[in-house]
């Protein structure tokens, strides 16, 4: 007896041997208490179903996102972390580290000619704060 359908149909088994009749008072209680159990066992059983049916859903949903994550970013262990080299294109590349999150920022060098903040992808602070 693995499922709570199975367990509850032995019990109703049980009352049958038994001879449990409705027309005592002990007897309709039991009758009645083994009908709702078998009622909420039912619907544990389409809960189950459903669970699994969205669990497949779910679960392939992550498999497709996977994909579209692999097609809009690559292999993120492909990037550069070099100041200049012949396997990337980091010519006129600058890199810093952010003083907020201290993650490792590049950046195009003709930025630091313009009068615009330069910010961090990561946590958007200014890379170049002024001194006060």
């Amino acid at each position: 007896m693995n499922t709570i359908s199975e367990k509850v149909a032995y019990i109703k088994g049980l009352a049958e041997g038994l001879k449990l009749s409705d027309e005592t008072a002990e007897g309709k209680i039991l009758l009645k208490l083994i009908e709702v159990v078998d009622e909420l066992a039912q619907d544990v059983d389409n809960i189950n179903k459903d669970m699994d049916e969205m669990d497949d859903y779910v679960s392939a949903m992550d498999e497709d996102l996977a994909e579209v994550e692999e097609e809009l970013f690559g292999d993120e262990d492909d990037e550069c972390e070099c100041d200049e080299c012949d396997e990337c294109d980091c010519e006129g590349m600058s890199k810093t580290e952010c003083p907020n999150c201290h993650q490792t920022v590049y950046f195009d060098q003709e930025l630091l000619d313009g009068d615009d903040e330069i910010c961090c992808p990561d946590c958007g602070a200014n890379l170049f704060p002024e001194e006060e």
